[in-house]
């Protein structure tokens, strides 16, 4: 089963058998005058993530390669026939806020935009399935790190998938487009220019799940 949605955020994230020993040393210009490091926003206090060397939202955490995406990824391709389309365009007719109510984020123009005042959900459920999600980030963007565009998608409510944008923009690696937020780095960062439209490809079961941008 594929479910179809379409997302505007609004304005506003090798091991080898020897010792190695990393050094952080300061960047000069050319002038020789030591440059400032990379402000990323993060944590260092926080709880270690299981099975790994890492603290919840580290900075320091290995940022993803960033790699060029393919001009388009099924970009408005008609849903499969035994798809369950849950956003059209038009309304938002099978979405409820949190409380059961009608759905009012804004709809126009083929998409919807997010609003203020908590997020919205579908009214069916699913354990196993796949979902497909076209997205876009504000044009001109606004703020840093966790502060541009940011928005998420929430799995049978236990597993975020970060909407972001993450174009030329760092963050702390857990907490990037595509991530699952708190837990898995994306593998890299395909992100695109904001305003352009982005890909998720996500088949999911209560066993496991695969993310691919």
């Amino acid at each position: 089963m594929k479910q179809l949605m379409k997302i505007m955020s609004l304005p506003q994230p090798l091991f080898f058998g020897l010792v190695v020993l990393a050094l952080r040393l300061p960047a000069f210009a050319a002038d020789g005058a030591a440059q400032p490091a990379e402000a990323i926003d993060g944590f260092r206090d926080t709880p270690m993530l299981p099975g790994s060397r890492w603290h919840l939202h580290d900075p320091d955490r290995p940022q993803p390669r960033v790699v060029t995406p393919g001009t388009t990824f099924s970009h408005n391709a008609p849903a499969p026939s035994d798809a369950e389309v849950l956003f059209d365009g038009k309304d938002l007719s099978k979405w409820q806020n949190h409380r059961g109510q009608d759905a009012t984020w804004k709809v126009q123009d083929g998409y919807l935009e997010t609003g203020r005042g908590g997020g919205i959900r579908t009214r069916g459920k699913w354990a196993d399935f796949q979902l497909h999600v076209e997205w876009a980030s504000p044009n001109p963007p606004r703020g840093t790190g966790q502060g541009r565009g940011n928005s998420g998608i929430l799995i049978n409510g236990m597993y975020e998938v970060q909407v972001l944008d993450s174009y030329q923009a760092k963050t702390y690696p857990d907490g990037q487009a595509a991530a699952i937020y708190g837990q898995s780095p994306p593998l890299v960062n395909a992100s695109k220019p904001p305003g352009e439209w982005q890909t998720y490809e996500k088949p999911c079961s209560l066993y496991n799940m695969l993310l691919t941008v």
